[in-house]
C-alpha cells in the first residue's frame, strides 16, 4: 500500500506486502524487504533489512543543527547502556 504524496525513488526496490505512510519518501539504490510498514513523513535513506514498522522526522530545523541532532540521536542508545552500567557500580 502506498499512500499520498510518497516520493519513491526509481532504482528502489520494495518488497511485498509493505505500507508507507503519506509524506514518506524513500530514497534511491535501496532496498526494502517484505513485511515493512513505514509510518508518515518518513524519510528512508538506508536500506532495510528487517521486517518491522519504521519511523523518522523530526520538525524542520535549520541543516546545520539539525546534523547535530542526528548525530546526537544515534548515540544515545549507547549512552544509554554506559549510564545504566555506570549506575550498577554506584550501588
Amino acid at each position: 500500500m502506498i499512500s499520498g504524496c510518497v516520493g519513491i525513488a526509481g532504482s528502489a526496490t520494495i518488497g511485498k506486502h509493505c505500507m508507507t505512510g503519506g509524506l514518506s519518501a524513500i530514497g534511491g539504490h535501496l532496498k526494502i524487504i517484505d513485511n515493512v510498514v513505514i509510518t508518515g513523513c518518513s524519510a528512508v535513506g538506508n536500506s532495510i533489512k528487517s521486517p518491522g514498522t519504521y519511523s523518522s522526522g523530526i520538525p524542520v530545523t535549520e541543516a546545520r543543527l539539525w546534523r547535530r541532532i542526528v548525530a546526537r540521536i544515534r548515540k544515545l542508545d549507547d549512552l544509554g547502556r554506559k549510564v545504566a552500567k555506570l549506575e550498577e557500580v554506584i550501588k
